[in-house]
């Protein structure tokens, strides 16, 4: 169900203040328990709050949280699933550092030709759009399962990365990175749905971004993310 802020916005909330530069991540939607953390505590997360490089996000039991990050790229956290935001890396690429769990990645290939890197405990992902999911096993584990288009999974060093096509999985463990394995029949149809109602639900997401950064009501979220990234 929706909020009554996700449905006042839908229905044509007027903005009340100039719409900031946007920021590298909005949440769109979660469900408890979701924290972050900027080098401190951790704290619950709201809808409609921003975050930038250097911020921290953790999944509990149960919990889970949707971000529209920068130029059309959609982040879906799973149960269980610990993320840290960067900066842009090279090539423009938007960098994530996935520390354990599962995420789901609509839009891998940004607006402007860019795409996402992201990092495990073990290894390096590109995603080259449009659909994707990373999940970190263990410490020495990371699986990357292909809906659309196409990854390339790699060690830290950079010193092998190799293709993952459509409705493949392929995995790195224990160093070793193994061949792609193509999905079974089995495990298809539950894909398809669930990145289906996912790219539904990210066909709307610019303008709920648009909404939500223009929103009286979102000032707050942007005043502290802006405090947190001039910080020493």
């Amino acid at each position: 169900m929706r909020s009554p802020l996700i449905l006042g916005l839908l229905m044509g909330l007027a903005p009340s203040l100039p719409c900031a530069p946007a920021p590298p991540a909005l949440v769109l939607t979660l469900e408890a328990p979701v924290q972050w953390r900027h080098g401190g505590p951790w704290h619950d997360v709201e809808l409609g709050q921003l975050f930038g490089p250097g911020d921290e996000l953790r999944c509990g039991d149960g919990g889970t949280l949707l971000l529209s990050l920068d130029a059309g790229v959609s982040l879906a956290l799973e149960p269980g699933a610990q993320l840290r935001l960067h900066g842009g890396a090279a090539g423009g690429r938007l960098a994530l550092e996935l520390a354990q769990g599962r995420v789901d990645l609509l839009g891998g290939q940004r607006d402007d030709g860019a795409g996402v890197t992201l990092r495990t405990p073990n290894a390096q992902v590109e995603l080259l759009g449009p659909d994707a999911e990373v999940y970190a096993a263990g410490p020495q584990e990371t699986q990357v399962t292909v809906s659309e288009g196409r990854a390339l999974l790699g060690d830290l060093g950079g010193k092998r990365r190799e293709l993952v096509e459509a409705l493949q999985r392929r995995r790195l463990t224990q160093g070793r990175l193994l061949a792609a394995e193509p999905l079974a029949k089995r495990e298809i149809f539950p894909l398809a749905d669930r990145w289906g109602r996912m790219r539904q639900f990210h066909g709307q997401r610019q303008a709920l971004r648009r909404a939500l950064l223009a929103s009286k009501d979102h000032a707050p979220f942007v005043r502290a993310l802006q405090r947190r990234q001039a910080a020493p």
